[in-house]
């Protein structure tokens, strides 16, 4: 597996933290990326892109720093907590997510989950009448979702949380099992101030 982190972070940090990983749960797992942000794809698909942590996608993991740094720096007090330990629970956090997302994707629930997910979303693109047109008591009009269109919108959401809870429960049991192997991943990470 090829790990790029540029002038990131130091490639032990990822190193170490990967140890609290099963050997069998990163085979397929082709690369793993540090990047700064998301690629110009993600940022036009997504337009707040500022909370995305990390991506998967096949057999390639993407962890994006501006979000977990400005994360840390939002939650924690300068005074009274420790930043780097912080930063890199939250670093540690999104990539064992993003592996979870590895894990789940090889499975045939995923598969089903997935498959369905795509033709409700299909079936979104796909709609004629996604507003209609409602009277204000003033005399305005504005436009709303239709019932049909929030129903399968609904049910999408319903599909991405499904996906999303097995990443989460696979990031804390990771987490928890590196904290108790003592993963304190000490190295050379250039963080930079989020204004």
């Amino acid at each position: 597996m090829y790990i790029k982190v540029g002038r990131l972070m130091s490639r032990n940090v990822v190193k170490k933290l990967l140890r609290a990983v099963p050997s069998e749960d990163l085979k397929g797992l082709k690369s793993i990326c540090v990047r700064t942000v998301p690629h110009k794809a993600t940022k036009k698909q997504n337009k707040r892109w500022g909370g995305i942590y990390g991506q998967h996608h096949e057999s390639k993991v993407w962890i994006y720093l501006w979000s977990i740094t400005y994360n840390t720096l939002k939650k924690c007090s300068y005074r009274h907590s420790n930043l780097y330990d912080y930063f890199i629970q939250n670093f540690a956090k999104t990539l064992y997510h993003e592996i979870g997302h590895h894990v789940h994707s090889k499975t045939e629930e995923y598969k089903a989950v997935d498959a369905r997910l795509e033709k409700m979303r299909a079936k979104m693109r796909r709609m004629k009448l996604k507003t209609k047109p409602m009277a204000l008591p003033n005399g305005d009009v504005v436009h709303v979702y239709t019932d049909e269109y929030l129903k399968i919108k609904k049910e999408c959401d319903c599909l991405k949380d499904k996906i999303e809870e097995f990443a989460e429960k696979y990031a804390e049991l990771t987490l928890q099992k590196a904290r108790q192997m003592n993963l304190r991943a000490r190295a050379r990470v250039n963080t930079f101030s989020v204004h």
